[in-house]
């Protein structure tokens, strides 16, 4: 501003100084958008991490009641191995 003062050419002076401010108003508004766009990238990224981790969840789910299952079944024949020994006709060795 002082020097917009002290200029002999006012409206030269004046026109330099919005030069400089449409200049730096310009940069700012460059790095906002560089840094929406970083944002938005990370996001992207994050997004396709967090889908990843979904499959992977939903896989271990899928195991999980295989797992149960499989031990549900085996609990299951081993009662009714344990039970039914003394009764049936044919004798089942347990070890």
């Amino acid at each position: 501003m002082l020097r917009l003062l002290q200029a002999s050419d006012k409206r030269h002076a004046l026109e330099e100084t919005k030069n400089y401010t449409t200049q730096s108003l310009a940069s700012v508004a460059y790095q906002i958008n560089m840094l929406a766009t970083n944002f938005l990238h990370l996001l992207d990224l994050q997004t396709v991490q967090i889908s990843d981790m979904e499959s992977n969840i939903n896989h271990l789910s899928q195991v999980w009641c295989c797992v149960e299952v499989n031990c549900s079944l085996y609990h299951k024949i081993h009662m009714h191995m344990t039970t039914s020994c003394y009764s049936s006709e044919y004798p089942v060795l347990l070890v």
